[in-house]
């Protein structure tokens, strides 16, 4: 079946946007809260926008915030509050950071629910503590067959170790008897895959999750050939629209087919749209920098408190420049966290 689109970070959270503001005015912390836990990667994916970020930012482990601060934050958002917030773990590479299983498990003492991305590759040797610290989601990020690994840059073997790591998940929730996590596969759309759209769809099924999503991707260049993957992707769309597996697929973000060819072959497009991420999300990176987006800093969780950075001035202002500039930043263009009218 094919779903509407939506994002691990948004997934439930289908709220208008008015009621989206009108939370951030009450709630003590944000819904989401996305913790980077480490600049560092094992992988170098050829089309990754984190990857050409964390090359202008602090090398890995060079200033990362101790265990103390993630636990102060983890502290802070298991204060009683509706909705319940919950945290996303991220990276980098989350399972990299040395500082993961001290806090899936702090997640899981103060009853905070917790999602996580991840490329796959280490998630067989960590799989046990994701299972046992009730993970609600795990998205894994995988682009397609082994023969794409090459045009992506990725190591020989990558996919058998995503292979391997979802096995072992799977098997461990059955000897625990447990839905959780729900295992989500992530696929990037592009030049590195649109020539396999015909069987993409089937590699990724034979991995038994229990959902894909096909991601748009969140950096577009101009051209002819762009135009050519803009109309394989309409018609891969369609044809999965038709298929209705037995595992639900979602496009994410949401972009219309007559959109398409703007979307991926014009990077100067503006699309109308508005944005409610800054008034449910927050995120934290490994050197304690807060921002509701990009390199927006609001401050260090070091010095401040996530509830007085939630309630900062610096919060609200940058909430009055989005609103008034319609979502029309350059860094806004092709952000997965916005719709597309």
């Amino acid at each position: 079946m094919m779903r509407n689109p939506k994002s691990s970070l948004n997934a439930g959270f289908r709220l208008p946007r008015a009621v989206f503001r009108a939370l951030a005015t009450v709630r003590k912390h944000p819904l989401v809260t996305v913790l980077y836990l480490t600049y560092a990667c094992n992988l170098g994916c050829s089309f990754c926008v984190q990857r050409r970020s964390r090359d202008r930012r602090p090398k890995p482990n060079t200033d990362d915030i101790p265990i103390e601060a993630w636990s102060r934050i983890i502290e802070e958002l298991a204060e009683p509050c509706l909705p319940r917030s919950r945290v996303h773990l991220t990276g980098g590479e989350p399972l990299l950071a040395e500082v993961f299983p001290r806090i899936v498990r702090l997640l899981w003492q103060r009853r905070v629910p917790w999602t996580m991305t991840t490329n796959g590759t280490l998630l067989e040797s960590h799989a046990e503590s994701i299972v046992q610290y009730c993970a609600r989601n795990v998205s894994v990020s995988i682009h397609g067959p082994p023969q794409v690994d090459a045009q992506t840059a990725r190591p020989k073997g990558t996919f058998a170790r995503i292979r391997a790591g979802l096995e072992a998940v799977r098997r461990i929730r059955a000897i625990r008897k447990t839905r959780f996590p729900r295992i989500t596969l992530n696929c990037v759309l592009g030049g590195h895959n649109y020539q396999i759209f015909d069987t993409l769809l089937d590699h990724l099924t034979s991995l038994e999750p229990d959902s894909i999503t096909f991601q748009h991707p969140s950096e577009v260049i101009a051209g002819a050939a762009q135009e050519e993957i803009a109309k394989a992707v309409g018609r891969f769309m369609l044809n999965v629209s038709i298929k209705r597996g037995a595992v639900p697929v979602t496009f994410f973000p949401r972009v219309r087919l007559a959109r398409l060819t703007q979307y991926y072959a014009d990077p100067s497009s503006r699309f109308a749209s508005t944005c409610s991420a800054p008034w449910f999300l927050l995120r934290v990176q490994p050197n304690g920098r807060v921002t509701p987006c990009g390199d927006n800093a609001l401050g260090n969780v070091m010095r401040s408190s996530l509830h007085d950075l939630w309630y900062s001035e610096a919060l609200s202002h940058f909430r009055r420049r989005l609103l008034r500039s319609g979502a029309q930043w350059k860094a806004c263009h092709r952000c997965c966290h916005r719709a597309y009218g």
